[in-house]
C-alpha cells in the first residue's frame, strides 16, 4: 500500500509542478515575499480562476501548520470557512518539544512530525486527501536524516526532503496501516529550515474506478457458494448412507485419499494445487468403489462396452456413464422373467442411483470447493482456522468406515469449525472493506470546490514559513 501511495505522490508532485510551479520553482506562477506570510500571484486573472474547472487553494500556514490565510486566485480570501483539513507541525530538540521559534539557529536531534486528520465529511465519511510536503535542507547543517514516510533526495549540499501521507483514509476505509503522518528526523547544527510546500488532492481518490471492487465482491459469493455447496451434503447424508455401506469397502483407499485432502485443507493458504488435489483424490476413490463393484460383474461390462458407454467412471463422465448403465439395467430388468434376476437387477440399479446422489452431492461442494480455491489466494486470512480445526473434521471423517452417521458428524464440525468462520469472515471483513471502499470514493467525488462552484476539480497548496 505504501508503494502505491509513494507512486501517487510522484503523480502528484508532477501535476504540481505542469500546474502551478510552487515547489519545482517560485517565479513561475507564484513568487514569495520576505515575510513569508504573503503571495504575489503573476499572470493570474481573477476572472478566468473563478470560471477555472480545476480550482487551486492558496494557503498562508503558521509554523505549527495551522490557518493564517488564505488566498483564491490573487486575492486573499477572508469569509472564515474551514478548510477541509487540518495540518499540525510539531517541533522536538532532543526529544523535548519546542516551539519553531525556540528551535531557530539551535544543535541536537531534531524530530518534525507533520500530521493531518479530516475535517469535512460526507455521508458520514471524512473527505480524503492525499498529502505531499517538501522543503530543501542545506547539507552543511543537517546530517543522518531520515524520514519515515516519504523520500530524501540528496544534490551536492541541497538535501530535498518529499513526505507523504493520507488525510481521512484510514477512518474511512476502517484500517489502521495507511501513513497519516510523516516525521523528519536529523541533526542540527544551528537549525534552520526552508519554506515548506504542501500539496493536498482528492481527485486521484475520487478517478479510482470502483467496478475493480467487484473481484472482491465475486470472492465472498464463492465463499457462500462452498458454504451452499456443504450444506446440500449434509441434508443428502441420509440417502448417501445406503450407497456408503458398499463405497466403504476399501476403507485404506478412501481414507488415503480423506488424508491427502487433510494435507490440502493444511496448506489451503500456501498451496491451494495441493487442496485441489486432495478434493480430486477424494472424489475418484470414492469413484472406485462403484467401478470395483462394475468391474466385478462381466455381464454388465460387456454391455458397457458394447453400448460405448464411458468406462470407467471418472470425474468428468460419472453422471452420464450412470445413467446410461441405469437404462441398461433397467432394459435388462423389462426383459428378465425370472424373480430372482429382477430382485438382482432392482437392487444393482438401486446402489447406482444412490451411489450418483453421493457423488452428485460431493460434486457440488467439490466445484465449489474450486472455485473457492482459485479466488481465495490473497484474501483467505480465515482458512487458518481449518487448519486448526483439521484434526476434529479428520476424526469425523474416520468415522466414515464405521457408518454414514459418522461422516454427518464430521461434515458438521468441518463447517461450523471452519467454513463457517470463513462465511463470516468473508461477509463481514471483505464486504465491508468493500463497502468502505466505495462511500470512500464517493466522499472524494463530492468534494469538487472550495469556493468556485464551476469547479471539477480542487487543489490547496499550504505555504508554511521558513525557520530562521
Amino acid at each position: 500500500m505504501k508503494k502505491q501511495i509513494l507512486i501517487a505522490s510522484v503523480a502528484i508532485l508532477t501535476s504540481l509542478a505542469t500546474t502551478t510551479g510552487i515547489i519545482i520553482t517560485s517565479n513561475t506562477n507564484a513568487q514569495t515575499s520576505t515575510s513569508d506570510n504573503t503571495v504575489t500571484f503573476v499572470n493570474e486573472s481573477p476572472l478566468s480562476l473563478i470560471n477555472s474547472k480545476n480550482e487551486t487553494v492558496y494557503v498562508i500556514a503558521n509554523s505549527n501548520g495551522s490557518k493564517n490565510k488564505t488566498f483564491i486566485g490573487s486575492s486573499p480570501y477572508t469569509d472564515g470557512q474551514a478548510l477541509p483539513f487540518e495540518i499540525s507541525i510539531t517541533y522536538y530538540l532532543d526529544n523535548a518539544e519546542i516551539s519553531a521559534n525556540e528551535l531557530a539557529g539551535k544543535s541536537g536531534h531534531v524530530k518534525i512530525v507533520t500530521s493531518y486528520t479530516a475535517t469535512a465529511t460526507y455521508e458520514n465519511k471524512n473527505i480524503p486527501f492525499l498529502a505531499v510536503s517538501s522543503t530543501m535542507l542545506d547539507g552543511a547543517k543537517f546530517k543522518n536524516i531520515t524520514i519515515d514516510n516519504g523520500k530524501i533526495i540528496s544534490e551536492d549540499k541541497s538535501i530535498a526532503v518529499v513526505g507523504y501521507a493520507t488525510v481521512g483514509l484510514n477512518e474511512d476505509l476502517g484500517v489502521d496501516f495507511l501513513p497519516d503522518s510523516f516525521t523528519i528526523e536529523a541533526d542540527a547544527t544551528n537549525f534552520e529550515l526552508g519554506t515548506i510546500y504542501t500539496v493536498l488532492m482528492n481527485d486521484i481518490i475520487g478517478d479510482l474506478d470502483t467496478s475493480k471492487l467487484s473481484s472482491i465482491d465475486s470472492l465472498v459469493n464463492s465463499v457462500n457458494q462452498l458454504s451452499a455447496g456443504l450444506d446440500q451434503i449434509i441434508s443428502g447424508s441420509s440417502e448417501l448412507s445406503s450407497g456408503l455401506q458398499t463405497l466403504i469397502a476399501k476403507s485404506t483407499e478412501l481414507k488415503s485419499g480423506i488424508e491427502q485432502l487433510d494435507t490440502g485443507l493444511k496448506t489451503l493458504i500456501e498451496n491451494n494445487a495441493t487442496l485441489k488435489s486432495g478434493a480430486t483424490n477424494v472424489f475418484n476413490n470414492l469413484l472406485k468403489q462403484t467401478n470395483d463393484t462394475i468391474d466385478a460383474n462381466q455381464e454388465l461390462l460387456a454391455a458397457i462396452n458394447h453400448y460405448e458407454i464411458s468406462y470407467p467412471l471418472t470425474i468428468e463422465n460419472y453422471a452420464e456413464s450412470i445413467t446410461g448403465i441405469i437404462q441398461i439395467l433397467t432394459a435388462q430388468k423389462a426383459a428378465a422373467t425370472e424373480p430372482v434376476q429382477i430382485a438382482t437387477l432392482e437392487g444393482t440399479i438401486a446402489k447406482l442411483s444412490a451411489a450418483k446422489t453421493s457423488y452428485d452431492n460431493y460434486a457440488t461442494f467439490y466445484y465449489g470447493l474450486y472455485n473457492y480455491v482459485n479466488g481465495v489466494a490473497s484474501a483467505s486470512a480465515g482458512a487458518s482456522e481449518i487448519a486448526k480445526n483439521m484434526p476434529a473434521l479428520i476424526a469425523g471423517e474416520t468415522e466414515l468406515y464405521n457408518g454414514s452417521i459418522k461422516l454427518t458428524e464430521g461434515l458438521n464440525t468441518f463447517k461450523t469449525t471452519g467454513v463457517d468462520k470463513l462465511v463470516n469472515f468473508a461477509n463481514n471483513n471483505l464486504a465491508n472493506f468493500t463497502y468502505n471502499a466505495r462511500k470512500t470514493i464517493e466522499a472524494a467525488r463530492s468534494y469538487k470546490h472550495y469556493v468556485n462552484q464551476n469547479a471539477e476539480s480542487v487543489k490547496f497548496i499550504v505555504k508554511t514559513p521558513s525557520i530562521k
